[in-house]
């Protein structure tokens, strides 16, 4: 996913930028909720909730995989759709699987056939059209592409 500040054929032009430090914030995940889902009622276009969705697993992925847990949200909205990313401060970006570990069971699966987590990149996946894990300012940022409703 292209920066903030470079233009994207693809994504048309940037029509606005967040960058909020979560670093320190003890409600990281909230915070970010809280601001995708005013930027996506700002924009339309978007679900509130599945990006909230995202946001939310993005951050606590890295509340739970990092040693000192995300650093900071970038929420860029252009034209064709937005990216969220959560940068962290662990520069290990093959730490972010290509596909998730595993799927939810399946409907009618027993108790111990539903596994207690895993769950987070097959969220990020269903709402988001991409993915990617990139070096970013020492450690990493995993973005990922939401296509705006009607955008081709």
């Amino acid at each position: 996913m292209p920066p903030a500040d470079t233009a994207s054929p693809c994504l048309g032009d940037l029509l606005d930028h967040h960058a909020v430090d979560l670093y320190g914030v003890r409600a990281p995940q909230k915070v970010a909720r809280d601001t995708v889902r005013t930027t996506c009622s700002e924009h339309g276009g978007y679900s509130r909730d599945n990006v909230a969705l995202v946001a939310d697993e993005l951050v606590g992925n890295a509340v739970q995989h990092t040693e000192h847990g995300p650093r900071e949200l970038l929420v860029d909205v252009y034209q064709r759709g937005m990216t969220v990313g959560v940068a962290d401060g662990d520069p290990d970006v093959t730490a972010v699987p290509a596909r998730p570990a595993q799927r939810p069971a399946p409907p009618g699966a027993d108790d111990e056939d539903v596994p207690v987590g895993g769950r987070g990149l097959f969220l990020i996946d269903l709402y988001s059209t991409t993915r990617t894990v990139e070096d970013h300012n020492g450690g990493k940022i995993v973005r990922v592409f939401i296509a705006q409703a009607g955008a081709s």
